[in-house]
């Protein structure tokens, strides 16, 4: 009898956003394409190389900062619709990048990518 050892983990994502049904198989399909698995509320299961914030107003990027608190790794906010201003102050507040729902899903891709690299 063989003894395969337990598969370990792929890598994960940290998702602190709204449990919207759709939103999360969009990002749980475009990140698995990637090989990485979407975590809902900072549940990991794996390593975690990356966190996804919903920010969808300035007064959310005003708390920004504290829910990032403990979070070492680089974070992506994600952005109801493409503003310079709301992704400017998500960014000043500990973002790397943003990304904004309705663009093209090859940007998130890439912006995860290159996250993920970092």
């Amino acid at each position: 009898m063989s003894s395969n050892p337990p598969a370990s983990p792929r890598a994960g994502v940290v998702w602190l956003g709204p449990d919207e049904p759709a939103l999360r198989l969009l990002l749980t399909d475009v990140l698995g394409e990637v090989g990485l698995d979407l975590e809902l509320g900072g549940r990991s299961r794996g390593t975690v190389v990356l966190a996804l914030v919903y920010v969808e107003s300035m007064a959310a990027c005003e708390a920004l900062e504290a829910d990032l608190l403990g979070i070492d790794v680089p974070v992506l906010a994600l952005l109801p619709v493409m503003e310079d201003r709301l992704c400017r102050r998500a960014c000043e507040r500990g973002a790397a990048a943003c990304y904004a729902l309705g663009t093209p899903l090859d940007n998130l891709r890439s912006i995860v990518r290159s996250l993920r690299a970092a």
